[in-house]
């Protein structure tokens, strides 16, 4: 159903992108720079590279969990880093509506 296709989009994109980029990267971040002191560019690739990895695990769990296959979740993990990039650079807006327009390209031109 398409309507419930835009729903779930829309809902996955804030979501997802509140769970993943704004709760999680923003506790990691205090935690390497408050707590730790690192404020390397190291720690800023380890938090994009832990938080891209959880975002691929996530979506293999639930309701009706995929049985994990390394090339979709090397393909999850990579839109992880993209988005957790967008977000240092443009912020939680940004890549929220980057996420659920993906989400809704696949909806309406998903094969």
């Amino acid at each position: 159903n398409i309507v419930e296709g835009i729903y779930l989009s829309i809902g996955a994109g804030i979501w997802e992108e509140m769970l993943f980029r704004y709760i999680l990267m923003t506790s990691l971040l205090f935690i390497f720079n408050k707590i730790i002191y690192d404020f390397s560019i190291f720690s800023y690739l380890s938090i994009i590279v832990i938080t891209s990895a959880l975002f691929s695990y996530y979506h293999f769990i639930g309701v009706s969990p995929e049985l994990i296959d390394s090339s979709v979740f090397l393909y999850r993990f990579i839109a992880g880093m993209i988005l957790a990039t967008i977000f240092i650079f443009r912020g939680l807006g940004i890549a929220t509506y980057t996420h659920t327009f993906y989400d809704l390209y696949l909806v309406f031109f998903r094969t």
